[in-house]
């Protein structure tokens, strides 16, 4: 129920508001619901649980002063059938269990809240008791001497033995002697006490088990024989009960959190008295839960999960590789010099089924790459805390900009639950790379190990990475830089030089000597700007999946004026498009620097393939982004193309990018294979750049884009389509609005050897090719060994010209032939063309009767064709395999079934893939179909013509059944149909697969069959 609920402080006494008064049933129900919701918050946070207490006593106390006061108004007193004498017994009922409650939620926040912490120094669960209860005087101090206790800090986890107790107990230890007891009290008589308390009433949870002082199980494992006959079943309970006795009555400090911190469990040894060669931890085991929590606990407790027979193994392995294993600190050490002895020593780690507080690896020898993180990765899985490893060298990283976007340590430090990873003599001789969640601290490896608190120190980092994000300016970085210095020496980090913030989408690596940041790494614009636009970056990586970021980072790479390394990587193939903002820096900047470039694809790391040294600016040019020819070649070489991969240019080219790719070629002249020649943007000065790129490469593949052009660089045009090099171009593509214009331009091929030839027009309607365009044609066919040809949206000014195209064509070499249906249609009309097409494809029937013609697309259209050009298409389909057949189904004259019913037969089922039916006619060409023979199609389309449904007999159904049963059907459409028998429908539900959504439009349910059982099924399907 929701409430009115008045906040108060918690006191000894709540005064309710008297004036106040409120409905009877009103603050019943509030009072019962706080004092359930006050049990619900048992094991919750102390602040919420107090404040649950105090409201409920609040409401307690006004229901009360309000039942008196009717009482004394003489007004009977009557709710739910219960009189005052009830309601105030079920009140009195629920405020008795209030300091049982109470005392559970002191317990639970002592104990987890403790838990929170990682790396305790020792157990979080002690107790002091009088050293000598016979000589104690109440009235004397000086007979006031305590001993100090560790209890076994154990918790409760499945599979644990079930011969051994599964509670928190004594250790078997003597106890310390406490020092300076006027300070420890202070410092931890509130925390005993409250621990005190636990062991005399006990508290169990499904977590860890106290038990009862009672019950004596705190003294399970306790040997007085070998620790002390001090403590015994005689003995505990009074010298518990002195204990608290004394502890309240010196009423100790409160904490204002319940639980222990690491500090505080870290100084308990200063005020033990500890013999000397003795530990504060002598028979105390650190345990690694999964959680990577740890524990100290008596050593059955911390071993009982162990696989003692592999951890022997272990032992022998890790004695005779140079190494020890130290059980009681959750310490390993060990030398491993081969790839071998690796995989042994991560078998036996994992087989020991116990987790190593720190795991110390020396590398004797060079692991590669992908085994340095499947090994490491499989040794963080059995569960350490710290890692160190030595021997690593700079070669387990990725080369080039890769290195730069993420670090193999820090992703084993994500995905594994490792907190840290410390790399002696790495990257150097005497040098350190510590990993703490996602940053590494570059320092000196001293001989003396640090003291610091890793666990604080990775909380401060985590705090410093969420401010990193804020600096907008370059002062705001160097202010940032500062207060991370001061951070790292707060915690003893003096000798750190460098540190790098790895973020998800952006890293910074700063120089703590030089107060900046140095190098950066960003996915686009991620990396805060005021890091970017530091003006001290050395080494910048920027990856983008837009070029248009492009813009926007340039111009902010320009304020860097000490940059060195700049990596540019890019999701896509368009590397072109850096080179405006190549050619700018190169103008504008005053210093030398090296750049790479990077071409990656979706979810790659892409491949380095540009590295190149801009040796020098050169402010002195303006004006024009396009660098002329004269400009780029009478200067000296400023930007060295160091290496150079890229095969292939797509975008369309400008000037600084025909320059830049005249100035790759002249270093590196057979790179480039595959080129999109889109001139619509250059100069005479950029064609003429073209035409020297042409010349030194070896071009495959050859891309033009026939756009418009103005008739004064006509010229330019014809020179550049006649520096290309015939002897190694394999495909050339013609596309665009002005192909005849193109062909027009160009001289005749010598030597061509091109293996395809495709042609698109992009015109809605059909371009129309010159006599002179298709002798061009016919002379570059004729000497070509043509294996695939396409040919779209064209075609030539005179009747006869196909006739040149078909005879220029081997049919003996020819594989695949895309004309499209317009072509084939202009083909088959031109009697001549289609009798030397027939002819020739029958002419390499009878040589090889294996080889067929591959047609991707056939559209049959009867009604534009005679009898003789059915004939020569009957054997056009006979004698090629076609893909994708597209037949119109017209009426006809009943002469000219026997001749379709050939040509239907002619069909190779084999290779057809889609089948397209249209038209007013379906049913009577489906029954012109013979039986069908393993047909495999993907695609089946049935459309009738509009506005009248076509009409579908039982047999076309059954033809209509098989294809679909038959095939491997991907897309099934069938519109404007309607069946004679309207329960034929079931056949075709039946034989649709379950994967496959087919299409109907309203024609399938039209007849009523929307509720019938076939179509019902269908539906539940």
């Amino acid at each position: 129920m929701e409430t009115n609920t008045i906040l108060t402080q918690e006191t000894d006494q709540i005064t309710p508001h008297r004036d106040l008064r409120l409905p009877l049933d009103y603050l019943f129900d509030t009072c019962i619901y706080l004092y359930k919701f006050l049990r619900k918050s048992v094991d919750g946070a102390r602040d919420n649980f107090q404040q649950v207490a105090a409201n409920a006593r609040y409401f307690h106390s006004m229901l009360v002063d309000e039942i008196k006061q009717l009482d004394r108004d003489g007004v009977k007193v009557m709710l739910d059938g219960r009189d005052q004498a009830q309601l105030l017994e079920e009140l009195h009922y629920l405020e008795q269990q209030v300091p049982e409650l109470d005392y559970r939620n002191t317990c639970y926040n002592t104990i987890f809240t403790s838990c929170t912490e990682w790396d305790y120094a020792t157990s979080a669960y002690f107790i002091a008791l009088p050293s000598d209860l016979d000589s104690w005087n109440d009235s004397d101090p000086l007979t006031h001497q305590l001993r100090f206790y560790f209890l076994c800090e154990h918790w409760n986890q499945e599979g644990a033995r079930e011969d051994l107790p599964q509670h928190v107990h004594l250790f078997n230890h003597p106890g310390y002697s406490v020092k300076r007891p006027v300070k420890f009290f202070q410092e931890y008589g509130d925390y005993i006490l409250r621990v005190l308390r636990m062991i005399k009433r006990g508290y169990s949870v499904k977590e860890c088990d106290i038990p009862p002082l009672e019950t004596f199980k705190i003294l399970w494992s306790y040997d007085p024989n070998t620790s002390s006959n001090y403590l015994t079943k005689e003995t505990i309970g009074p010298l518990v009960d002195k204990a608290i006795a004394y502890f309240v009555e010196l009423s100790p400090p409160r904490w204002k959190k319940l639980g222990l911190t690491r500090n505080q469990s870290g100084a308990i040894n200063q005020f033990l008295d500890i013999q000397d060669g003795e530990e504060a931890s002598f028979c105390l085991h650190r345990y690694i839960h999964n959680s990577r929590y740890v524990s100290w606990r008596c050593g059955a407790h911390a071993h009982q999960f162990m696989n003692q027979k592999a951890m022997k193994e272990l032992g022998v392995f890790v004695a005779s590789h140079g190494g020890h294993v130290k059980m009681q600190q959750a310490v390993l050490r060990v030398e491993l010099g081969s790839v071998i002895e690796a995989n042994r020593f991560r078998t036996l780690l994992a087989d020991v089924n116990f987790p190593f507080h720190c795991v110390y690896i020396k590398v004797n020898w060079t692991p590669s790459r992908t085994y340095a993180v499947k090994f490491f990765r499989g040794v963080a899985l059995t569960g350490p805390v710290l890692l160190e490893i030595d021997g690593i060298t700079l070669d387990i990283h990725p080369q080039g900009c890769e290195q730069y976007r993420t670090n193999l340590f820090v992703d084993i430090i994500e995905t594994t639950g490792l907190q840290f990873i410390t790399l002696l003599n790495y990257p150097g001789a005497q040098e350190q790379c510590i990993h703490i969640g996602k940053t590494c601290l570059q320092s000196t490896l001293s001989s003396l190990r640090s003291t610091y608190s890793w666990v604080d120190l990775r909380s401060d980092l985590k705090k410093f990475s969420k401010s990193l994000s804020t600096p907008k300016k370059a002062s705001d970085c160097t202010k940032v830089a500062g207060e991370l210095r001061d951070m790292l020496e707060k915690h003893g980090q003096r000798d750190v030089s460098l540190v790098t913030i790895y973020q998800e989408s952006w890293n910074a690596v700063f120089d703590l000597e030089k107060g900046t940041c140095v190098e950066a790494y960003s996915q686009g614009e991620a990396c805060p700007k005021g890091v970017l636009s530091s003006g001290s970056l050395h080494t910048l990586v920027v990856s983008l999946d837009d070029l248009q970021q492009g813009r926007d980072f340039f111009r902010t790479v320009q304020s860097n004026t000490m940059l060195q390394d700049l990596s540019v990587s890019h999701r896509g193939n368009d590397v072109l498009q850096y080179t405006d903002h190549i050619v700018r820096i190169w103008r504008e900047f005053s210093c030398h620097f090296h750049l790479t470039l990077v071409d990656r694809m979706l979810d790659s790391q892409g491949r380095v393939f540009a590295e190149l040294a801009i040796n020098e600016g050169n402010g002195s040019l303006s004006g024009s982004d396009a660098l002329t020819k004269q400009e780029a070649w009478n200067l000296p070489v400023d930007i060295e193309f160091v290496q150079w991969d890229c095969d292939h240019v797509f975008p369309p080219l400008s000037g600084n990018s025909a320059s830049f790719l005249d100035m790759v070629t002249k270093q590196h002249p057979t790179t480039l294979t595959l080129l999109t020649l889109d001139v619509s943007h250059l100069s005479s000065a950029g064609l003429d750049s073209i035409e020297n790129v042409l010349r030194r490469s070896n071009l495959e593949h050859l891309h033009i884009v026939c756009s418009s052009f103005d008739p004064s660089v006509s010229t330019s045009i014809a020179k550049v389509l006649g520096s290309i090099e015939w002897l190694t171009l394999k495909s050339l593509v013609l596309s665009g609005e002005y192909i005849d214009d193109w062909l027009q331009l160009w001289p005749l091929p010598t030597d061509a050897r091109l293996l395809c030839l495709q042609i698109w027009g992009t015109l809605p309607e059909d371009q129309v090719l010159a006599h002179s365009s298709v002798l061009f044609l016919h002379h570059l066919m004729f000497a070509s060994p043509l294996v695939d040809l396409h040919l779209r949206l064209i075609r030539p000014y005179g009747n006869c010209d196909w006739s040149l195209i078909v005879e220029a064509l081997d049919f003996s070499l020819l594989e695949t032939l895309d004309v499209g249906a317009f072509i084939a249609e202009q083909i088959i009309l031109e009697t001549h063309a289609m009798d030397l097409f027939v002819s020739k494809i029958e002419a390499v029937h009878k040589e090889k009767a294996t080889a067929k013609l591959v047609l991707p697309t056939f559209t049959l259209d009867i009604t534009i064709l005679s009898k003789h050009s059915l004939v020569g298409v009957q054997k056009i389909l006979s004698l090629c395999s076609v893909v994708d057949l597209y037949t119109m189904c017209p009426p006809f004259d009943p002469r000219l079934s026997d001749l379709i019913a050939q040509l239907l037969g002619s069909v190779q089922w084999s290779t057809l893939s889609s089948l397209g039916l249209f038209g007013e006619n379906l049913d009577q060409w489906i029954h012109l179909f013979p039986p069908l023979t393993a047909p495999r199609l993907r695609s089946l389309i049935i459309c009738g013509k509009v506005p009248v449904y076509q009409e579908l007999s039982h047999s076309s159904v059954l033809f209509v059944q098989q294809l679909i049963r038959t095939g491997t059907l991907e897309e099934l459409i069938i519109v404007n149909v309607q069946l004679q028998d309207k329960r034929d429908w079931a056949l075709i539900f039946e034989s649709i697969p379950l994967a496959l959504k087919p299409e109907f439009d309203d024609s399938a349910y039209g007849q009523d069959i929307s509720t019938t059982e076939e179509a019902e099924h269908f539906k539940s399907r």
